[in-house]
C-alpha cells in the first residue's frame, strides 16, 4: 500500500488524532497495522526508509545493549512506545522493565532508556525529544551520525534536561547500566 503524504495544510488548524483513533482506524482497515509511521502531535507521519549506515549502527548497538544490560531489563528493537494520548513514537531501541506478552503498545512509563538513531532523521528526532520529556521519560540518546555526537537527554530532578553532546570517541553511560560505558565511535566503524 502507497502512503500519501502531504503538507498542503502548513500552518493550518488540523484535527489531531489520538492513540484510540489509530486503533480504530487500523481495525477498519484505514491504516494498515505493518505500516511505518508515528503519531507525533496528534498526526500521523509517515516513516522513511532505513538507509544502511543507521541499521549497521542500531544492530551493533543494540547487540552490545543486550550483553551488558542488567537481568532484570530488556532490550527492544523498534517497539512502538505510547507516549502520550497523542503520540506513538518508534524508537530504534528501548531499555525497559520486562513486558508481558500481550497485544498493544510499550508504555513510556516501563522505558528506562529510549535511543534514536539519526542519519536523516535528526530534525525529527529532536521534535520528538520535547515529547519524550514531558512525558518524564527518564533517558534520550539521540546518536547523530553526521554530527559524530550523542545527544543526551535526561529527567534530572523532576527536570528535562539536554545534557553536553557526548563525541562518538568519548564514553558515554546510561543512568541504568553504571559502569558500563560505551563508546559509539567504533560501531560506527
Amino acid at each position: 500500500m502507497t502512503t500519501l503524504a502531504t503538507r498542503a495544510a502548513e500552518g493550518l488548524d488540523r484535527r489531531a488524532f489520538t492513540v484510540s483513533d489509530v486503533e480504530r482506524m487500523i481495525e477498519a482497515g484505514v491504516l494498515d497495522r505493518e505500516e511505518k509511521f508515528e503519531l507525533i502531535g496528534g498526526e500521523i507521519v509517515p516513516m522513511p526508509s532505513q538507509v544502511l549506515p543507521h541499521v549497521i549502527v542500531k544492530s551493533r548497538l543494540a547487540r552490545w545493549l543486550m550483553q551488558h544490560a542488567p537481568d532484570d531489563l530488556e532490550v527492544l528493537i523498534e517497539p512502538t512506545v505510547a507516549v502520550k494520548e497523542r503520540a506513538l513514537f518508534e524508537p530504534d531501541i528501548v531499555i525497559c522493565k520486562p513486558q508481558p506478552f500481550v497485544r498493544g503498545y510499550l508504555a513510556i512509563e516501563d522505558v528506562r532508556l529510549a535511543i534514536a538513531v539519526a542519519d536523516t532523521s535528526l530534525a525529527r528526532d529532536l521534535a520528538k525529544a520535547h515529547e519524550y520529556g514531558r512525558a518524564n521519560l527518564a533517558e534520550l540518546w539521540i546518536l547523530d551520525l553526521n554530527g559524530r555526537q550523542t545527544l543526551v537527554f535526561r529527567t534530572l530532578n523532576g527536570t528535562w534536561t539536554e545534557l553536553s553532546p557526548v563525541p562518538f570517541d568519548q564514553p558515554l553511560e546510561a543512568l541504568r547500566l553504571p559502569g558500563d560505558a560505551l563508546h559509539i565511535a567504533p560501531l560506527t566503524e
